[in-house]
């Protein structure tokens, strides 16, 4: 690798909304927990991968699991106040891990909620691992 290359420098997963089992069309209900909490040693980091943990239930093809970001200085969000979309992991017919990467990390205090879009019930939990581009070593 040339000098100066990027290099990709990601931390690992961690839980920042706990497992819940929401209905379709619902908001979710875990407890959440900011990134400066759930990444204290790399909160500056500028993106975030979320990982979605479908652990029981069984999503229509190509439902999907959306997922919005609450500023620390607005309310929880709601289905009918949704704050600001960030993305959405899509799913296909089975259990398992579906992940969104790459969102932007602009304030460490932010909070993040996910909205059941899947055709039907299910149980999952919400994690997410930070990352950053460094320079060779």
């Amino acid at each position: 690798m040339a000098t100066g290359d990027g290099i990709n420098i990601a931390g690992a997963y961690v839980e920042v909304q706990a497992s819940h089992n929401p209905a379709d069309g619902a908001m979710s209900t875990g407890a959440v927990v900011d990134i400066a909490t759930a990444h204290a040693s790399e909160k500056n980091r500028f993106l975030i991968d979320f990982k979605v943990v479908v652990t029981a239930g069984t999503p229509v093809a190509d439902g999907y699991i959306a997922i919005y970001k609450r500023n620390s200085d607005q309310p929880v969000p709601t289905t009918t106040y949704l704050q600001t979309y960030i993305g959405t992991a899509i799913l296909d017919t089975q259990t398992g891990n579906y992940y969104l990467r790459g969102a932007v990390n602009d304030d460490p205090l932010d909070t993040f909620y996910v909205m059941n879009k899947s055709g039907t019930q299910l149980t999952y939990s919400t994690q997410c691992r930070m990352r950053t581009y460094g320079g060779e070593a």
